[in-house]
């Protein structure tokens, strides 16, 4: 298949295997259940078109958490439509996520509750960063909006009309992603990668 961006991947793999299982997770009581491409699908958009109604077209938008799958809908939620994506190492001590936060000028992070403290705590030091979204919280709470209540909110706006994100454009040329490297020998570098590129 020829896939010109990863907008298109998914809009691929949803019209190839809609009632496909595309991750399967497993519940606080251990028990697994699946997320069908079609579902995935829904979620990107509903998520996307939250996140353009808080303001963030265009913006710089930061993801930290360990592997799971809020990261990967976050990932592509923002790329298929939003912004920048700007995915932040979670072994990285504070000091250096406040730096890659601030050097990126990171208008959101998307993160989940084991590096909440943390980023509460150099979020008033950072004053591009106008957004901390938690993967966990159920509720929007002290500040801190819940990933949940944004793909609720997404998603009564596409069925009120809203078409802003589904849209979208993707030109496969320009930077959506800002990966910054380990930096071993020095500063870490903010590579620019497009979908192209991907």
């Amino acid at each position: 298949r020829k896939i010109t961006s990863l907008k298109d991947m998914v809009k691929q793999s949803t019209e190839l295997f809609p009632d496909c299982s595309a991750f399967t997770l497993k519940d606080k009581d251990g028990n697994f259940y699946h997320i069908t491409f079609r579902q995935f699908q829904d979620q990107i958009n509903a998520l996307g078109t939250a996140f353009i109604d808080l303001g963030l077209k265009n913006a710089m938008v930061a993801v930290l958490s360990e592997n799971r799958y809020e990261w990967c809908l976050t990932y592509l939620s923002v790329v298929n439509g939003v912004g920048v994506i700007v995915p932040l190492d979670k072994e990285l001590p504070e000091n250096e996520i406040a730096s890659l936060l601030s050097r990126s000028g990171a208008k959101a992070v998307i993160t989940s509750a084991d590096y909440l403290d943390s980023l509460m705590k150099i979020k008033n030091n950072l004053p591009s960063l106008k957004y901390v979204i938690s993967m966990d919280n159920k509720e929007d709470e002290n500040g801190v909006l819940s990933i949940q209540k944004l793909i609720d909110r997404g998603q009564q706006l596409i069925g009120k009309g809203n078409r802003d994100y589904i849209d979208a454009e993707i030109d496969p040329e320009i930077m959506n992603m800002l990966i910054f490297t380990s930096g071993t020998t020095d500063t870490s570098k903010g590579v620019m990668l497009s979908h192209k590129n991907i």
